[in-house]
């Protein structure tokens, strides 16, 4: 079977026909599937990991024994911005754009929280609950902080649209999680739409991959901040540099 890309997974596609039909229902009950374990990042790894962070920042994501995972291509299978807390939106003057004030008018004392594209469409979560996971990769868009803030103004704008289970980036009305990522930076990053099984899509691992060789080539868009990586399901995570990204 072709390579399908489930919801967990933050993006997938295929052209029209029995295959993408066979891709799409897989995805959708990938969707509703479950993993019971928790991920291999402690409590304190995640605490150390926040002081790092700052709005705007990328989050990639790896759960061992995900359904998912056999058919999302590359190793990282989710993606995130990073929004901070209320108190981080506020004091970057974000309060001042109408759907991150909306926001916080709703939720004032926000703590750390990421957006990101899941199966129940374009949602904030708490970091805690991203970095529930195996293996966490941040990276940070080397870009003016006027220009972060716009982006995080535009990722906003899409909360409540549902996810894209048609898995096609030429479409805002419903969105992956890597293409939340494009639709708020755009081409500023260095990745955007490309074909994968007939259809336009971003993945997860674009940027990772984008940025490893733009780094080798000295004009990285993108810088690294942390990487908390384990090699199995039953080893501990460990913090990593850059080198060791898989």
């Amino acid at each position: 079977m072709a390579a399908v890309f489930a919801a967990c997974g933050g993006c997938a596609g295929g052209g029209q026909g029995p295959v993408y039909e066979t891709q799409r229902a897989i995805s959708l009950i990938a969707a509703e599937m479950k993993l019971v374990r928790a991920g291999n990042i402690t409590d304190a790894q995640v605490q150390r990991a926040t002081v790092e962070l700052r709005p705007g920042d990328l989050v990639f994501r790896r759960r061992y024994g995900n359904f998912t995972n056999n058919f999302v291509p590359g190793f990282w299978t989710h993606s995130a911005i990073y929004l901070g807390s209320a108190d981080d939106l506020r004091q970057m003057g974000m309060d001042g754009s109408p759907p991150v004030e909306a926001y916080l008018r709703r939720h004032p004392n926000a703590p750390s929280s990421v957006l990101e594209a899941r199966a129940v469409g374009v949602i904030v979560s708490p970091l805690t609950a991203v970095m529930d996971a195996d293996n966490i990769l941040v990276l940070r868009p080397l870009l003016p902080p006027k220009q972060v803030a716009g982006a995080i103004a535009r990722a906003m704008t899409f909360r409540g649209r549902p996810y894209d289970y048609d898995f096609d980036a030429t479409t805002p009305d419903k969105l992956t999680c890597a293409e939340l990522l494009w639709r708020a930076y755009g081409q500023a990053l260095g990745v955007g739409p490309h074909e994968h099984f007939g259809r336009r899509q971003v993945l997860p691992e674009d940027y990772v991959r984008f940025y490893e060789d733009s780094t080798a080539d000295g004009v990285a868009p993108m810088s690294f901040v942390l990487l908390l990586t384990s090699p199995d399901m039953d080893s501990p995570a460990r913090f990593a540099g850059a080198h060791e990204i898989p």
